[in-house]
């Protein structure tokens, strides 16, 4: 991608503003460039940027922590398209380094809010689907680095054409986050074992009728 572009390798950035000397960090994973960053050589300034920064009008992160912005893919795609599995594994690398740095700048004390499916593949190397989003994970291990991460919808996927109605979530997904960052809610950091039921008994009748609740 970035032969085709102006400004390649768009990198992380600290928010508008600047940062405040917190002692924890907020990264922002977005998915790639558009057109208005590509012109700046700067994240998070198009459509999606501009919500973002109102949706921190009303959850203001920067109270409590330093917010940094940054996408999974580096380089803006071809007319805006969603960047493939191999463009974000390609752009991955820098982004584990900046979160290297953020990790020991900050000594451990950082947070990761994945925005979109990109960001969440990028960071958890899993898809978002319809049926699993806003899953704030208590731990997850990012090349040996630890650190809390936090998942939801991204600022694109509310437009009118879209889905607006999921603004709710967002919302929601976004005051969980700003609690923890707060220290007003504790996540649970210890993984539960799934409790595996028992086998159905061998002498099951060969036709059997369940209602709908059932």
């Amino acid at each position: 991608l970035h032969e085709g572009v102006r400004n390649p390798g768009i990198g992380t950035r600290a928010i508008d503003g600047g940062c405040a000397g917190r002692d924890q960090a907020l990264l922002i994973v977005g998915e790639a460039p558009g057109y208005r960053e590509d012109i700046q050589g700067k994240s998070w300034v198009g459509k999606s940027g501009s919500l973002l920064h109102r949706w921190f009008l009303n959850v203001p992160f920067g109270d409590h922590a330093d917010v940094y912005l940054t996408n999974a893919c580096r380089c803006r795609p071809s007319n805006n398209e969603t960047p493939t599995r191999t463009q974000s594994n390609a752009c991955r690398p820098y982004l584990l380094s900046d979160l290297g740095v953020l990790h020991e700048q900050y000594k451990g004390r950082v947070t990761v809010l994945c925005m979109g499916a990109s960001a969440s593949y990028t960071i958890a190397r899993s898809m978002l689907t319809q049926g699993f989003h806003a899953q704030g994970l208590p731990k997850f291990l990012l090349d040996d680095i630890a650190v809390p991460v936090f998942y939801t919808y991204h600022p694109a996927a509310l437009s009118r054409k879209r889905d607006p109605t999921k603004i709710r979530a967002v919302c929601l997904h976004l005051k969980l986050l700003y609690e923890v960052l707060s220290g007003t809610r504790k996540i649970e950091t210890r993984i539960a074992k799934p409790i595996r039921a028992p086998m159905p008994p061998d002498n099951f009748p060969d036709v059997f009728a369940l209602d709908i609740e059932t």
